[in-house]
């Protein structure tokens, strides 16, 4: 597992802020995506957000995504609506977890080569005040 970037501060893997042991992730809200393969095409499903929405999120929201010990690898990308490009994240293998900040971003998607379902988290550090806003 690798770390994470928060308002130029590093978090570790176990979710404490470097130098402050008072802060911790909280999960706000859990669920999975079953994210299909489309023989012939490639097809994008959002993990968060979605295509048509038309703000970023600035927000101090963290998504946890997890592929199963039996799964299959997921490419994962990030979508703003000032980027015509979508930001790749990279491929997250089985049995692996990952953290991205839903910051200055409208949506988080992923393909694959085979049917998986993926656990997701939304989560949030306990001292962070949760007022999301709209850019």
């Amino acid at each position: 597992m690798g770390l994470v970037w928060a308002r130029d501060r590093t978090i570790n893997a176990f979710g404490k802020l470097k130098g402050n042991k008072n802060l911790s992730f909280k999960a706000m809200y859990q669920y999975s995506v079953k994210i299909k393969k489309n023989p012939g095409v490639v097809e994008k499903t959002y993990i968060w957000g979605g295509q048509s929405i038309a703000f970023n999120l600035k927000s101090s929201l963290f998504l946890v995504i997890r592929v199963p010990e039996q799964g299959e690898d997921i490419q994962i990308k990030t979508e703003s609506k000032d980027i015509s490009t979508p930001r790749d994240i990279g491929t997250l293998k089985a049995g692996e977890l990952f953290t991205i900040p839903l910051n200055e971003i409208k949506g988080v998607y992923a393909t694959c080569s085979q049917d998986i379902r993926v656990d997701c988290s939304i989560e949030f550090m306990s001292s962070d005040m949760l007022v999301p806003s709209l850019e």
